[in-house]
């Protein structure tokens, strides 16, 4: 085997094949195939290589020699040099129809080179940040705008409820006998304090109605109602909840937990209140690790050395720009469009692509250098754990369907990445010392 390198970029394998070597890939190929050959006069599985090759002509049995002998020829490249090279092997210069069984023949594998990394010392990597992570304060201020916050969204989630003292409800009502509009009125108000009698009549046809929401409704009102229009009528009730409006100054008590029926989570208030506490402080604890995350990443970047090479960079370019074109194609939109909505020129994007992609490279391969130098791997079930996880929380029906979606090597390159990033993160002297 001879290595040609090529400007740091690429590295040719040249494999001198002699006949004995091809020999032995004819026969693997004729072995694979043997017992699908079918020869008229010879039972299935029964015909020998000769009359195979006789029948057929002789060369039938050299592609799928060559697809095994190109496979041997790659786990061998891959055994010596696995963690030098990267991307798809491609062959070069090859031309089946010129290989002649009796005579030697050259096979080239190219591969592309991995960059050359001078990777700093990033063990113990000082954070520079004055909070501790551990002694997270959340002030009561911070809780109870939270909870309001959250509150505001149960309440519109849950919807129209008769007696309920914490929210407005904005109706427009237009009602219909024998196809004549016979009362029509917009933005009803309708709460604990200040009713509207059709709606309240209605109330039990209109239980857990959402905002924005339309209901068509054929009502017949009793002889004794109220309204004249309507008394004894046949009607037709176009209604739209226009809006819910949660008061502001709720009083955090008991009776939130009955009126959103929380007690089965939260038997007490107190429940509630600590709950947001604790998920407050996991949420700050999260924002401050992304902090130190990004310190530890840009300090690997500024101390450590990885040559890009162009052909590298321009494949990566090439793929955002079509990632980038694809996602503005679903939107009926195009590059053109997209530079003007981000007042960006075609100059600018270019140089945006470049400083972009020569960061997102080096980043990946200064990971994949320590998980490389710290045997950090991403196992099997890690993988499984993680599609099972997705796939729960996704539309999907189907396990095999959903990881047909989700590129498998992307999967693993992510999660070996955060791995990496924890391993860093957990030896980094601040969390050390915190």
């Amino acid at each position: 085997m001879k290595i040609e390198y090529i400007k740091n970029d690429f590295v040719k394998y040249n494999f001198d094949i002699n006949p004995q070597e091809f020999e032995f890939f004819l026969q693997k190929s004729f072995d694979n195939i043997k017992n699908d050959i079918k020869i008229k006069g010879f039972r299935k599985g029964f015909v020998n290589r000769l009359l195979c090759e006789k029948y057929f002509g002789e060369r039938f049995l050299y592609q799928k020699a060559i697809t095994f002998l190109v496979e041997s020829k790659i786990n061998e490249i891959l055994t010596k040099d696995e963690n030098k090279i990267m991307g798809q092997p491609e062959i070069v210069d090859f031309d089946l129809n010129k290989i002649e069984r009796n005579h030697n023949f050259s096979l080239i594998i190219k591969f592309a080179l991995k960059p050359k990394i001078d990777l700093c010392d990033y063990k113990n990597i000082n954070i520079p940040i004055n909070k501790k992570n551990q002694d997270v304060l959340v002030t009561e201020e911070e809780i109870n705008k939270s909870i309001r916050q959250w509150l505001n969204i149960a309440f519109k989630e849950q919807g129209f409820i008769l007696k309920n003292k914490y929210c407005q409800y904005f109706f427009n009502l237009e009602i219909r006998h024998k196809n004549l509009v016979i009362l029509e009125e917009n933005n009803i108000c309708f709460d604990f304090d200040n009713g509207n009698y059709i709606i309240e009549y209605l109330s039990s046809h209109i239980l857990g109605m959402k905002e924005k929401e339309y209901r068509n409704l054929k009502i017949k009102f009793p002889n004794t109602f109220s309204n004249s229009k309507l008394s004894g009528n046949n009607v037709k009730i176009k209604l739209f909840l226009n809006k819910i409006n949660v008061i502001s100054d709720i009083d955090l008590n008991a009776d939130i937990i009955n009126q959103l029926h929380l007690s089965e989570n939260f038997p007490k208030i107190e429940n509630l209140i600590d709950y947001f506490q604790k998920q407050l402080q996991f949420n700050k604890k999260e924002f401050l690790k992304k902090q130190e995350i990004q310190q530890i990443v840009e300090y690997l970047l500024k101390n450590s050395s990885i040559d890009i090479s162009q052909h590298l960079l321009q494949n990566h370019i090439l793929m955002t720009e079509n990632k980038i074109q694809k996602q503005l194609k679903n939107k009926d939109s195009n590059l053109i469009e997209y530079f003007q909505k981000n007042n960006l020129s075609e100059s600018d994007f270019k140089k945006q692509m470049i400083e972009e992609n020569v960061k997102k490279i080096k980043i990946a391969f200064l990971l994949e250098e320590i998980a490389l130098k710290e045997n950090i791997r991403i196992l099997d079930d890690e993988i499984q754990n993680f599609y099972q996880n997705l796939f729960h929380s996704s539309n999907f029906n189907n396990l095999e369907d959903f990881q047909k979606k989700y590129d498998f090597n992307y999967i693993k390159t992510t999660l070996l990445h955060n791995k990496v990033i924890d391993f860093l993160w957990n030896n980094s002297s601040f969390n050390k010392n915190s």
